[in-house]
């Protein structure tokens, strides 16, 4: 499933230069393996604003990362059913090399990593991402070929 998200949606994310509904309910069930979000990712309000949010997004400089994820998730004009974990899934479908999804899995490999020690949690913030996508950054300046989000999965 990773690889026909990433070639198929990422592909068509990155030539349109922003995403539709179809995309975000697509991206939604990938990312929590059911559509119990898909009545608040395809509410009118998302409708109405997705394609213009997500090409503002997108078209930002990928140092602004906690930036993308705030616009999406945190806002008054971000998306219905947006969380940092559905903002970062987003964002990382988009530009696998720059970003990375952000989950409790992910968080407790992080922790362990750069904490020495598993610091639980399960809601996250703009600065958790921020904090998690520069450490996923990092490691793969020492990894020739790899992506973010590579990184991020192992």
């Amino acid at each position: 499933m990773d690889r026909g998200i990433f070639e198929n949606i990422g592909s068509q994310l990155r030539a349109r230069g922003h995403a539709t509904i179809d995309d975000l309910s697509r991206i939604a069930f990938w990312k929590f393996g059911s559509w119990r979000h898909y009545n608040a990712i395809t509410s009118q309000a998302n409708r109405r604003k997705v394609e213009w949010l997500t090409a503002r997004v997108f078209g930002l400089d990928k140092s602004e990362a906690v930036t993308h994820a705030s616009m999406l998730a945190w806002e008054d004009s971000g998306l219905d059913g947006f969380g940092i974990p559905m903002a970062s899934a987003l964002l990382s479908v988009f530009d696998p090399e720059n970003y990375a999804v952000i989950d409790r899995h992910a968080w407790r490999t992080y922790a362990v990593l750069s904490l020495g020690k598993p610091f639980p949690k399960s809601s996250f913030t703009p600065a958790d991402y921020g904090r998690f996508l520069t450490f996923c950054r990092k490691r793969r300046e020492d990894l020739s070929g790899w992506t973010t989000r590579d990184v991020e999965k192992v």
